[in-house]
């Protein structure tokens, strides 16, 4: 499940061939995504179950943690 800003919660289905990467373009595991985090689910959306079936990627945009500043 993933919650929206404008289409409250979604369920996600993740299958075998689901591509799962970070901002980086680096392949992670579905465990590093944690709540909270900003991802974007590409897929096959259902509208009226409410769902996205057959989900090609998920990009999480919080991994890596953003570099900051040192002066």
């Amino acid at each position: 499940m993933i919650k929206t800003l404008n289409r409250g919660e979604i369920k996600v289905y993740v299958g075998d061939s689901t591509k799962i990467i970070n901002r980086r373009e680096e392949s992670v595991s579905l465990n590093n995504i944690e709540v909270g985090h900003r991802v974007r689910v590409k897929g096959v959306w259902d509208r009226a179950l409410r769902e996205i079936r057959e989900a090609d990627e998920i990009k999480d945009f919080s991994l890596p943690p953003k570099p900051t500043k040192t002066e």
